[in-house]
């Protein structure tokens, strides 16, 4: 229960840390006059343009150009539904994917049009398929603001030793505080099996995708949970997998 607390007090700070990416594709220019022709070489139509890199985030916007890796942060702006910084702005069709970059400056104006792609990390599990955050951030987050509250007290019998992220894995060590003959002797005095006593680990795993619960949110999004279990004397009991919550 205590690292449900633990879970849902950390969790609340990774909404902000959500942020779309995209690769965009310049295909075409316009909005070029006669004299920007003239002057800076360029003119309208079909070009085999620049790639940009996109990264949203909240109601701001990292734009970076690949081929000079020029760089700025655009603001959003409600009443355009552009991102917009001095003499800059750009458009993104989320439906479509078609985006516009446009630049105004008192001398030179021209739109940079194309298309875009969701940008895939470079290890495709860390993509939550369904909100493209960055599933595997998400879990390393979680673990650096846990791992300095451990080891702690879960109950009499069992306390949390250790936490670390696994690209999109949370794993956790539990420790009980027994070994296995204690375990097995006290099973067999009420007509038990040692199974039982996996299968009640199991099960208290299964119940963190319970309705609300934040563990089952982040296995929603691809996150796997990975519970470890050892006996007191550091023999490896049991290794609790949860990577759906059905």
């Amino acid at each position: 229960m205590i690292f449900l607390m633990l879970f849902s007090l950390t969790s609340s700070s990774f909404g902000s840390d959500r942020y779309q990416m995209y690769k965009c594709t310049v295909s075409e220019l316009s909005g070029i006059s006669e004299y920007e022709s003239e002057n800076f070489g360029v003119s309208n139509g079909s070009v085999d343009g620049d790639i940009y890199i996109i990264k949203i985030h909240d109601n701001e916007l990292g734009f970076t150009n690949t081929s000079n890796d020029a760089s700025m942060t655009m603001s959003y702006d409600k009443t355009s539904d552009t991102y917009i910084e001095s003499w800059y702005t750009l458009s993104l069709n989320k439906k479509t994917m078609e985006f516009v970059f446009s630049v105004d400056k008192p001398n030179y104006s021209v739109d940079y049009r194309g298309s875009c792609q969701f940008s895939v990390p470079l290890h495709e599990e860390c993509l939550s398929k369904y909100t493209k955050t960055d599933v595997c951030e998400y879990a390393r987050n979680l673990a650096n603001e846990m791992a300095p509250s451990l080891p702690m007290q879960l109950n009499q019998n069992m306390s949390l030793e250790s936490i670390i992220a696994i690209k999109n894995v949370i794993q956790l060590v539990a420790q009980l505080h027994f070994d296995r003959t204690y375990i097995e002797n006290l099973y067999a005095s009420r007509g038990l099996k040692l199974s039982d006593f996996e299968a009640a680990m199991r099960k208290s795993v299964d119940n963190m995708c319970s309705r609300g619960n934040p563990v089952g949110a982040f296995i929603g999004l691809g996150g796997e949970l990975r519970y470890v279990y050892r006996f007191i004397d550091g023999e490896q009991f049991l290794t609790v997998s949860k990577e759906t919550c059905e």
